[in-house]
C-alpha cells in the first residue's frame, strides 16, 4: 500500500458572497471538473537535492481556472519530495509518484531519480558506456548546460554558462528552428542539452594539429531498455543532447592546451553545428516516421555548416543572402567582421581548401573530409539562391573552329573533345575551359598546341585596404581562433560509427516512443515566457531537406530539380568565371550571396594579412604544356590558354589515352 505524505495549499483564500438586491444570494460558484497538472509527462531529476517546478491548475466545464484547494503529495518521500507550491525535490535515488489533488480529482506524474551520469563513449554506440558525472550549471528556455566534475580546472564560470544559454536562445534557437524545424523532445524536459565536458578533449590526441570542438551522436535518441522482438540501445543518454569542448589552461588533458578565450569564440558556432544535426536526425527518427534514417553524411554536414552561415547572417546585423557579400561589405563595421569570424571563416575555409583540389573533391562525395564539406556547403547555398528548380542553363554547342566575343560560352561533351580548335580572332585571346565529370570518374589528359601562357582572370576583384578580417572586438561572440583547427576526421568516424550500428535499431525506437506520444508533445513549444524570436533570414528549402523522406541525391532531385549533375556542372563554372568583370554573365555561373574573389583572398589562409590581399585559391593548369588530372564524380578541373591573333590553337582531351566519353563535359570561356 502506497503511503502519501501529504500537505494542502489553498489557491484562493476568499469566497465573495454578493448581496442581491432583493435580499437573496446568489449561488455559489460551480466547483472545478477538471485538474490540469505541467509538466504532466514524467520528469527526470539527476542526482539528490534536483528539483522540478510542478503547476496544478483547477477548471470548470468549460476550461476556465477556478479557485480549489489543491493537495501534493508523494508516493515515495524517500526517493522524492513535493512542498506545498508543487516544487519536487529529489532526495533519493529510484521512482516516484507525485499527486496533486483537489476533492476527487487528481493528476499524477512520475518522478525518476538517477545518478547524475551521462555516456560519454564516441567510439561505440550501443555498447562499454562511459559514465561520467556532471552538475547542472544554467538553465534557459530550451538549454539546460551541464559540466563534467572531471572537467580541468580553470574553465569557464557560470557567468560564461550563462552567456552560451543567452545567445542560444537570443540566437542559436530561433533562427535553427525557424529554418530547419523543431526537435523532438523525447526526454520531455523540454529543453536541449548542452555537455561541457573533458571528454571531448580526451577525443584529440597529444600534440594534435587539430582539436575535436564538439559533437553529436544519435545513438541518445534511442531507447536503452527493449523487448524480446525489439532491440535496445544501452549506450543511449534518451536526451537530446551533444558535447563541448571544455577550456584546459594547463594542458591536463594529452597536455593539449585550451585557453578559456580560444575555447569560449568556438563554443557558439560549435553548438549552433551540432544543434543542427540533432534536429535533422531526431525529425527523421520520429516526426518524418516514414524517413530514411539518419541522412547521408554529405548532406548532414552540409546543412551544419549552412546552419552557421545562417547564424552569420543574423549576427552581422544586416547582411543577407544573395548580396554577393565581398570584403568591403564585411569591413563596414565591427560587428560584421565578428560575426564573418565566428560563423562564416570556417565555410570561407573549408571552401578554399576544395578549390585547391576540385578535381579528386565534389560536393556529394561519400565521405566527410575538409574539402566535401566545403564543396557540399557552397553547393547548398548555390542551389538555395538559384532558386526554382529547373535544367541547367542550355550552352550551344562549340562551333569548330571555337570562335566567342569576351564573355561568350559554349559547350564541349564527350568524343567532339578529342580535339578542336580555338580561334582568337583580330585580337589576343584569353580562354577559361572547365573539364567537368559527370556520374563517373575520368583520368585525363589534356594538352595544347600554340597556346601561350596567361595568368588568372582579367578583373580579379580583392576589395581595398583596410581591417584584415582576422581583426576582432573583444566583447564580441568571438572569432574563430587561428590554432584552434577543427578535426573532421573524427566526425567522419563517428557518422560510420551512427550508420554502422543504428540503423537496425530505427524499427525498435520508432515503436518504443510511439507508445508514449499520447502522454505528451513530441516536439518542443516555445514557452509563454520566451516567445520566439523573429528572424532575418528564413529559407524555406532548408526545412524541406530536413524534412524529406528522401536522402542524399534523392533528396537534392526533389527540391532543385532531376538534373543535379547539370547544376553541379554550372556551379563549377561559376568558381572561375564568377565577379571577374564579364558581362552578360548567366545566373547559373554565379554566387549570388558572396564574393569570393573578394573575401577568400583576405583569409590569412590564403596569404591575406593587413597589408593586402592574398590569391584566390583555385587551382588553375595552364596549357602550355600538358596535364593528366584524374577526377571523381562531380569532380573539376580548370585550364588557361591564350591565343594570338589571327590564329588557333588546337586543343586535345583525352580519357584513359582514348577517345572522351560522354560524361567528359567541357565549357568553354572566352574572358579576353
Amino acid at each position: 500500500m502506497n503511503i502519501f505524505a501529504a500537505t494542502r495549499f489553498m489557491v484562493s483564500a476568499a469566497i465573495v458572497i454578493a448581496a442581491s438586491a432583493c435580499g437573496g444570494d446568489d449561488p455559489l460558484p460551480p466547483g472545478p471538473a477538471r485538474l490540469d497538472l505541467a509538466p504532466a509527462t514524467e520528469q527526470r531529476l539527476f542526482g539528490v537535492g534536483a528539483t522540478v517546478q510542478l503547476t496544478a491548475t483547477p477548471k470548470d466545464e468549460s476550461g476556465n481556472p477556478v479557485s480549489a484547494n489543491v493537495t501534493w503529495t508523494s508516493d515515495n518521500t524517500a526517493v522524492a519530495t513535493v512542498n506545498s507550491s508543487g516544487l519536487v525535490t529529489a532526495t533519493g535515488l529510484g521512482t516516484a509518484r507525485v499527486r496533486a489533488s483537489v476533492g476527487s480529482l487528481f493528476q499524477e506524474v512520475t518522478i525518476v531519480v538517477s545518478e547524475p551520469r551521462y555516456n560519454v563513449n564516441a567510439t561505440s554506440a550501443c555498447s562499454s558506456p562511459d559514465l561520467r558525472q556532471f552538475k547542472v550549471e544554467t538553465e534557459s528556455a530550451h538549454l539546460r548546460i551541464v559540466s563534467g566534475l572531471d572537467n580541468p580546472p580553470g574553465g569557464f564560470t557560470t557567468q560564461d554558462y550563462q552567456a552560451f544559454a543567452a545567445t542560444f536562445e537570443s540566437l542559436v534557437w530561433p533562427v535553427l528552428t525557424e529554418n530547419f524545424g523543431m526537435p523532438t523532445d523525447i526526454d520531455k524536459n523540454g529543453k536541449v542539452i548542452a555537455f561541457f565536458t573533458r571528454a571531448v578533449n580526451e577525443l584529440t590526441p597529444a600534440k594534435s594539429q587539430s582539436v575535436v570542438g564538439g559533437f553529436f551522436f544519435g545513438r541518445d535518441l534511442f531507447p536503452r531498455a527493449g523487448s524480446p522482438r525489439l532491440q535496445a540501445c544501452a549506450g543511449s543518454n534518451e536526451a537530446e543532447m551533444f558535447y563541448m569542448l571544455v577550456p584546459d589552461p594547463t594542458g591536463v588533458v594529452n597536455e593539449n592546451v585550451r585557453t578559456v578565450e580560444s575555447v569560449r569564440r568556438l563554443t557558439i558556432g560549435v553548438i549552433g553545428h551540432e544543434f543542427q544535426h540533432l534536429i535533422n536526425s531526431s525529425r527523421r527518427l520520429y516526426i518524418n516516421q516514414s524517413a530514411m534514417w539518419p541522412e547521408t553524411s554529405y548532406m548532414e554536414e552540409g546543412l551544419s555548416h549552412i546552419a552557421e552561415e545562417l547564424l552569420f547572417y543574423e549576427a552581422s546585423g544586416g547582411l543577407l543572402p544573395r548580396q554577393n557579400i565581398d570584403i568591403d561589405m564585411l569591413r563596414q563595421s565591427q560587428q560584421r567582421l565578428d560575426a564573418f569570424n565566428s560563423y562564416m571563416s570556417s565555410n570561407s575555409g573549408r571552401f578554399s581548401s576544395y578549390l585547391r583540389s576540385t578535381h579528386d573533391n565534389a560536393p556529394y562525395q561519400r565521405d566527410d573530409d575538409l574539402q566535401t564539406r566545403g564543396a557540399i556547403w557552397s553547393f547548398l547555398r548555390y542551389l538555395a539562391d538559384r532558386g526554382t528548380p529547373g535544367t541547367p542553363f542550355a550552352e550551344p554547342v562549340c562551333g569548330e573552329p571555337v570562335v566567342l566575343t569576351v564573355g561568350g560560352r559554349c559547350r564541349i561533351d564527350g568524343a567532339a573533345g578529342a580535339q578542336f580548335n580555338v580561334a582568337a580572332g583580330s585580337s589576343l585571346g584569353e580562354f577559361t575551359i572547365v573539364a567537368f565529370s559527370a556520374d563517373a570518374a575520368v583520368s585525363t589528359n589534356a594538352s595544347a598546341d600554340g597556346s601561350l601562357a596567361v595568368t588568372g582572370p582579367p578583373s580579379p576583384s580583392l576589395g581595398v585596404g583596410g581591417a584584415s578580417p582576422t581583426t576582432f572586438a573583444s566583447a564580441s561572440i568571438g572569432p574563430a581562433v587561428a590554432g584552434l583547427t577543427l578535426d573532421y576526421a573524427f566526425h567522419s568516424r563517428l557518422r560510420m560509427i551512427e550508420r554502422r550500428d543504428l540503423p537496425s535499431h530505427v524499427s525498435a525506437a520508432r515503436a518504443a516512443y510511439a507508445r508514449t506520444a499520447s502522454l505528451g508533445p513530441r516536439t518542443y513549444s516555445a514557452q509563454a515566457t520566451a516567445p520566439l524570436l523573429a528572424v532575418s533570414v528564413v529559407e524555406p528549402v532548408w526545412s524541406q531537406l530536413v524534412n524529406s523522406n528522401d536522402t542524399g541525391i534523392v533528396n537534392l532531385r526533389g527540391r532543385f530539380g532531376a538534373d543535379i549533375t547539370g547544376a553541379a556542372r554550372d556551379w563549377a563554372t561559376a568558381h572561375y568565371v564568377d565577379d571577374i568583370g564579364l558581362s552578360g554573365l548567366p545566373a547559373q555561373y554565379r554566387h549570388p550571396s558572396w564574393n569570393f574573389r573578394s573575401v577568400l583572398p583576405a583569409l590569412s589562409s590564403n596569404g591575406g594579412s593587413p597589408s593586402g590581399p592574398g590569391t584566390y585559391p583555385l587551382k588553375v593548369n595552364q596549357l602550355t604544356t600538358s596535364h593528366s588530372v584524374s577526377m571523381v564524380d562531380g569532380g573539376a578541373a580548370y585550364y588557361r590558354l591564350g591565343v594570338a591573333p589571327t590564329t588557333t590553337s588546337t586543343v586535345r582531351f583525352t580519357v584513359n589515352g582514348a577517345v572522351p566519353p560522354a560524361n567528359l563535359k567541357l565549357t568553354v570561356v572566352r574572358t579576353k
